[in-house]
């Protein structure tokens, strides 16, 4: 594997994998930091993304819209084919309330079928 920092907020990466055990092959990443920043340690958006010869596709994009909402968005798409998106929204505020909704559609390769599901859940974290 190769890092390659090509300013402060962005990086690409090549590995090539070469094994009896697995697939080898080869993949290409790229890494975007923004400069938003809501603390120290953080900074939005995020861009994640990777792809093999194949047309083998990984994307991950993470967006702090602010203090109380983060975004993310995950595509996943096989052989030239958009195999999953999943969009989510993490909604927290002062009492530790937790709201995190996902919408997920995924592509079945058996009928080549989308199905979609919305999924809701409330986390309560209160303080003791």
């Amino acid at each position: 594997m190769v890092n390659k920092g090509l300013s402060n907020h962005f990086q690409i990466s090549h590995t090539l994998n070469m094994s009896s055990v697995t697939p080898s092959g080869y993949r290409f990443g790229a890494t975007y930091v923004g400069t938003q920043q809501f603390g120290p340690a953080e900074a939005y958006p995020i861009l994640l993304g990777d792809i093999d010869p194949s047309g083998n596709l990984n994307a991950n994009i993470i967006h702090q819209l602010n203090r109380n909402v983060r975004m993310k968005f995950v595509s996943q798409v096989i052989f030239f084919k958009n195999i999953l998106i999943l969009i989510s929204y993490l909604y927290y505020n002062i009492s530790y309330y937790v709201l995190d909704s996902k919408f997920k559609i995924c592509c079945n390769p058996t009928n080549n079928r989308l199905q979609r599901k919305l999924i809701h859940s409330i986390i309560d974290y209160g303080k003791s």
